[in-house]
């Protein structure tokens, strides 16, 4: 089986945090962050399902008034066909956060 993951280049300045479901590289004052989820499929599961169940984990996960979802789209990564959840959120501070 070929190597498999995700490389992502920060500054060596970030800091970074972790648990069983989560990876969270982010800088001094965080403002800029990169966040990783990190799920397993479900047997028979479809890419339409696993997003899906995505964007209503975000949604039980935030108040309406705190999150905004945009519809899921198709897109390609590395001529890979593959589904984009983008949603924005905030913890009730002025700070909005945008995910893809």
């Amino acid at each position: 089986m070929p190597n498999s993951g995700i490389s992502l280049n920060v500054p060596a300045t970030w800091s970074k945090a972790s648990s069983s479901e989560w990876i969270s590289l982010y800088n001094a004052d965080e403002k800029a962050s990169v966040d990783v989820r990190v799920t397993s499929a479900v047997d028979g599961d479809t890419v339409d399902q696993w997003a899906n169940r995505e964007k209503t984990y975000m949604s039980n996960t935030f108040l309406p008034s705190y999150i905004q979802i945009e519809p899921i789209s198709d897109v390609k990564v590395s001529d890979i066909s593959a589904k984009q959840l983008k949603y924005a959120y905030n913890y009730g501070d002025a700070a909005k956060k945008h995910t893809v």
